[in-house]
């Protein structure tokens, strides 16, 4: 029976954590241009900015192909 509880007191946390939510900006290089953003879930967002630009799908083109030659080590959020 703890294991339960234990079980549910986990996933009652899990549920009633607080995702950290704002505006974010994506800057090529330390000076270059930068795309802003907000999201309702900035982990997710991050998460899905480098999954579209790794893949070369993101729908921002001058984003992508500044980000093309860079593959990530120049692109800060």
């Amino acid at each position: 029976m703890e294991v339960k509880a234990d079980r549910r007191k986990a996933i009652q946390d899990y549920k009633s954590r607080k995702t950290p939510r704002g505006i974010f900006s994506a800057r090529v290089g330390t000076s270059g241009p930068a795309w802003v953003g907000s999201s309702p879930n900035l982990d997710a967002a991050q998460n899905g900015l480098w999954f579209q630009l790794r893949l070369g799908t993101h729908r921002n083109r001058p984003l992508q192909e500044e980000w093309l030659p860079l593959r990530r080590g120049g692109v800060f959020l």
